[in-house]
């Protein structure tokens, strides 16, 4: 029996036993089950929360001052779901790392060029300002 296949492929195979299953490997013993009867294996987690850039060393996500990255062969990519404060910029032709976020738009994952928020804070402070000055300019030329 040992050394050999056990069982056949047009039959069910049966195991008794009085509660545990073990498995030897080598000189160790692995429970196949735990103790409600479920398989016995450990799922690595899939975010990693860090405390510093400098512990990004292999594939993985992390998690980073309520921001959220993606590690790939040498690449941390930002990600972003449903950015409120990430804008498209066609004009930006060859963008940094820095500049591109991984986010989720339009039902897809999606490589972006972003503004940042502070740029995002200057930018619409301008076009409050130029919106008022054409207000004022229509009221001046309705006055005439």
């Amino acid at each position: 029996m040992f050394g050999k296949e056990i069982g056949s492929l047009n039959e069910n195979l049966v195991l008794n036993t009085a509660g545990k299953v073990k498995i030897r490997y080598g000189s160790k013993y692995i429970d196949l089950l735990n103790e409600k009867g479920e398989l016995n294996i450990k799922v690595p987690k899939i975010i990693k929360s860090i405390k510093s850039e400098s512990e990004i060393k292999t594939n993985g996500f992390y998690y980073l001052d309520n921001n959220l990255y993606a590690y790939i062969d040498g690449v941390t990519l930002e990600i972003i779901k449903e950015p409120l404060l990430s804008i498209y910029n066609s004009n930006l032709e060859s963008p940094s790392q820095d500049e591109i976020s991984l986010v989720y738009l339009n039902g897809t994952w999606q490589y972006i060029p972003i503004v940042l928020k502070e740029q995002f804070t200057e930018l619409q402070q301008n076009v409050k300002t130029l919106k008022e000055k054409i207000e004022e300019l229509e009221k001046k030329l309705n006055e005439e």
